[in-house]
């Protein structure tokens, strides 16, 4: 604290032609006499900290605001369909299953025989 109040009374005259220098070594003494010791975390390095934090949370904020619009978008795709329209295609569909395996039954009960065999009706 010493350190600080004399560099807040201490006052230099512009016509002094040592007053730059002067003040360059009170403020390099005050500056070393606040220095943080080894093994302590200094300001600059806690405002390092804090803003690559910031910076990391504010891309995750990001990350996850995509992600939900992506899924409530998903969500209503999926929770807007018409019944209607997907019954009929569910029908449509197993007609075609029908008729599929109608015709593999038809080929399956095939020998040469029969296939050269006039139809008989």
């Amino acid at each position: 604290m010493q350190n600080i109040a004399a560099l807040a009374a201490t006052s230099y005259s512009s016509s002094d032609p040592n007053a730059s220098a002067s003040y360059a070594a009170l403020n390099s003494r005050v500056y070393s006499a606040l220095g943080v010791p080894a093994g302590v975390q200094n300001i600059t390095d806690i405002e390092s900290s804090l803003a690559s934090a910031q910076t990391a949370m504010a891309s995750t904020q990001s990350q996850h605001q995509q992600t939900s619009n992506m899924l409530t978008t998903m969500q209503q795709s999926i929770e807007g369909v018409d019944i209607n329209q997907v019954g009929a295609q569910i029908l449509s569909l197993q007609t075609s299953l029908s008729a599929s395996l109608s015709t593999t039954a038809r080929m399956a009960s095939l020998n040469l025989l029969s296939y050269l065999a006039p139809v008989t009706g």
